[in-house]
Order: structure tokens, then sequence, then C-alpha cells
């Protein structure tokens, strides 16, 4: 079964948020430029409801974390070397 009914693109990574119930996803694609997907998930069902997304700024992108405060996001983009 689903966990969500949104449409994804080959979701490269994932990172969890440390304090709130959000996954951020990355996707990997050489043809397409990456996009950094939020989700917000559901506790008790482990359900994804998409709330956003945002440029990762290049191709191939296939890693995120979050610094110790959980403010600021590094993305890798493999194919372009960013």
């Amino acid at each position: 079964e689903a966990i969500t009914a949104e449409p994804v693109m080959n979701p490269a990574f994932s990172r969890v948020h440390p304090t709130r119930d959000l996954l951020y996803t990355c996707t990997e694609s050489v043809a397409e430029p990456g996009m950094i997907d939020t989700w917000a998930v559901d506790r008790e069902t482990g359900a994804l409801t998409k709330l956003g997304s945002i440029s990762a700024g290049g191709t191939s992108t296939c890693y995120l974390t979050l610094d110790k405060v959980a403010r600021n996001m590094l993305v890798v983009n493999y194919w372009d070397a960013t």
C-alpha cells in the first residue's frame, strides 16, 4: 500500500527533521533538474502529505543533510558537482 497519493520521481535520498514531523527527499535524474520535496509525516499511520518542492539547483541530486539547529540544508548534486 502506498504511503502517499502524490506522484514522486525517483526519490534518491531522504532526511528526517530531528524535532518536527517532516521528511525531506531529493529526486535524482540526469535529464531533469533535481527537486527537494518536503513531506508532513503522520505519526500514527506513516502517511505522507506533500507540503512543497524547491529546485535543488542541479541534476542527479543525491544527498541532503541539515545543520545542528535544522535551519540550513546542504544539498549535493552529483552530475553537476555542486
